[in-house]
């Protein structure tokens, strides 16, 4: 699957970027970015019908493996450099680099189960394998053209993911019905879900998708809101940086950030229980009761929220 999508400005990227917080205007043109995600996956599926046990059977079971990369690559237009115009007394000009990551998840799952019916009696009984690993591969980043020995590229030479998920979920499902007319049946079921390993979590060290930058005061010599490097007084040094860039080690690849010693996929368990019951042709009445928990749930990221590690609300102040 050659899934995936880019945001490509309209106006390109020869010419350079500039915001005005002063006047609420951009100018020239702005970030593209790139988002690939292909996909490989293989299954393979069977059926098997027999009788036995005074019932019918029917015997479900297969496997499959899948592979699943997402590579972000972020580039700023011209040489790579944001003018910022943050008030009449702060001008900065935000120097890039290129922003190039791969983060791989992989899948492997077995599965078997059978449906067995006697009578009023309906079973599904079944049991799945889930195997979940991966990888942030190697790349290299391109230098700022400006300022390549302020802020340069980065050579990342990959990583595997020190976790590996192995998850066995079971699953039960049973109906019966009270009368030989079927218009009272029982419900009931059991079942157990492994989350899905995110390309999010196996990136979680990646430094080589994030764009790292350094901010330096910047003169508008020429009243054009654009940055110059001519005009980027490097010289008095940087204010401000971040993306995963240090101005004393620029060429660093290591990460802040790392997973806890028992990271583990968030298994969520469900149970359900109804009745249904026919109270005239094309009437029924359903009742159910659902219950569901998941342990070992890992932080949103759609929130941009992560458990700092040894950091507690005693530590924060209101501002």
């Amino acid at each position: 699957y050659n899934t995936g999508f880019g945001l490509y400005p309209k106006g390109g990227l020869d010419m350079a970027a500039g915001r005005s917080l002063i006047l609420g205007e951009s100018f020239g043109s702005t970030q593209q970015v790139e988002y690939l995600r292909p996909q490989h996956s293989v299954s393979v599926e069977g059926n098997y019908f027999m009788s036995g046990w005074g019932g019918s059977h029917d015997v479900k079971f297969g496997g499959g493996w899948r592979r699943a990369d997402a590579t972000t690559k972020t580039v700023w237009p011209g040489d790579m450099i944001l003018a910022l115009e943050n008030s009449v007394t702060d001008y900065r000009a935000r120097v890039y680099r290129e922003g190039l990551g791969t983060d791989r998840a992989e899948f492997f799952n077995l599965y078997a189960g059978d449906t067995f019916s006697k009578g009023r009696l309906t079973l599904d009984v079944g049991v799945r394998w889930d195997r979940q690993w991966g990888a942030s591969l190697a790349s290299d980043t391109q230098s700022n053209p400006a300022f390549p020995n302020l802020v340069p590229g980065i050579s990342f030479a990959g990583y595997d993911t020190p976790f590996t998920w192995n998850n066995v979920t079971p699953r039960l499902g049973l109906t019966y019905a009270l009368d030989a007319a079927n218009k009272t049946i029982l419900r009931a079921s059991f079942s157990r879900f492994a989350r899905q390993l995110s390309n999010g979590f196996v990136g979680w060290r990646n430094a080589s998708s994030n764009v790292g930058f350094a901010d330096y005061r910047w003169v508008d010599a020429n009243a054009d809101h654009l940055a110059q490097p001519s005009e980027v007084l490097v010289d008095q040094g940087v204010i401000t940086f971040g993306g995963g860039f240090d101005p004393d080690n620029p060429t660093s690849v290591e990460s802040a950030d790392n997973w806890s010693s028992d990271f583990r996929a968030p298994v969520g368990t469900s149970v359900v229980v109804g009745v249904d019951r026919e109270l005239m042709p094309n009437l029924a009445l359903q009742a159910n009761y659902s219950y569901t928990r998941t342990v070992d749930s890992v932080q949103n990221f759609t929130n941009f929220y992560v458990p700092w590690a040894g950091v507690t609300r005693d530590d924060y102040l209101p501002g």
